[in-house]
């Protein structure tokens, strides 16, 4: 049977020949080791990241109905959930290892128990938050970031004096120098609270986004923020939602194409109002880009319905 079998190749090649098939098949044959279930790239964020991503959600996304884990379970969960654009905040352990949590202060909200009040790294990654997630690092992130290139990420040191700042985005990026992931740091968007932070940021290292957080910002001069931002090519600025009560207090921003994103709220009725008023996005635990396109929707089917 072998042989028979390679007679009737040859046979069926011969017959080709004849026929003048035979240029096809060589043509062919190079293809012949492409398969045809390999998995489509997944394509990186356009460099406009802010582009039809006006949710960011909070502290790696709500979770289970709880807010603020900064863990990379939360993280999956929502990223499976469609999300793509994140917050986390960064803090950093009593000998010196970046993790993601928002503040030492507040970790018995997440019923954490550390023995002193800023833990060791090894007391923090042996608790779970809500006894339920575990506790997630910086490499934790830089690792799920070169996983999932899709993903963005605005990073929240808290932290206002330069040095602590300047130690903790230093510190970041040489983590991520050591895990030889230094691209993942182009999908970062870096906060800072006022322009000595970010003139300072330029030292340390090239990010390529930068939002301008007036989170600890006490002085509301929208107008120098916004040209500030202007100068130096900053797209977006973050500020409380309480902030805005008419259009006219975004209009610094709006009028130079600035995009400005409104924390934190997870009530739809809140940022449908932000809306009208010139908000961009909105930072939330546990409302997301589908939230958003149902207003959209809601508003198209009323047009519709009114047009005479």
């Amino acid at each position: 049977m072998k042989y028979r079998g390679r007679t009737l190749i040859l046979a069926f090649l011969a017959g080709m020949l004849s026929m003048g098939l035979l240029v096809a098949v060589v043509a062919y044959i190079p293809n012949a080791t492409t398969t045809t279930t390999k998995e489509k790239a997944v394509e990186p964020f356009h460099p406009a990241w802010h582009e039809n991503q006006r949710i960011i959600k909070h502290a790696l996304g709500g979770i289970d109905g709880k807010a603020g884990t900064n863990t990379i379970t939360a993280l999956q969960e929502n990223y499976l959930n469609g999300s793509r654009l994140f917050e986390v905040d960064l803090n950093m352990t009593s000998d010196g290892v970046l993790v993601l949590h928002h503040d030492w202060e507040e970790s018995g909200n997440h019923y954490l128990v550390f023995e002193e009040e800023i833990p060791t790294y090894e007391a923090f990654k042996r608790n779970y938050k809500y006894y339920k997630y575990p506790t997630s690092d910086l490499t934790d992130l830089l690792n799920y970031m070169d996983t999932h290139v899709d993903a963005m990420f605005v990073v929240d040191t808290k932290y206002i004096d330069e040095i602590s700042f300047d130690m903790m985005i230093a510190a970041m990026v040489n983590q991520a120098s050591k895990l030889d992931k230094m691209d993942v740091l182009n999908r970062m968007i870096i906060q800072f609270y006022n322009e000595e932070q970010y003139l300072a940021i330029q030292e340390i290292h090239p990010f390529k986004h930068y939002m301008y957080s007036l989170y600890k910002e006490k002085n509301k001069d929208f107008e120098r923020v916004a040209s500030f931002c202007v100068e130096h090519n900053i797209e977006t600025v973050l500020m409380k939602h309480t902030w805005v009560q008419t259009s006219e207090d975004l209009l610094p921003f709006n009028n130079q194409g600035l995009k400005v994103y409104l924390y934190t709220t997870n009530q739809l009725s809140l940022i449908y109002e932000k809306e009208e008023l010139g908000a961009y996005g909105f930072v939330s635990d546990h409302l997301n880009e589908k939230d958003l396109q149902l207003k959209k929707y809601i508003d198209y089917q009323y047009k519709e319905k009114i047009q005479p």
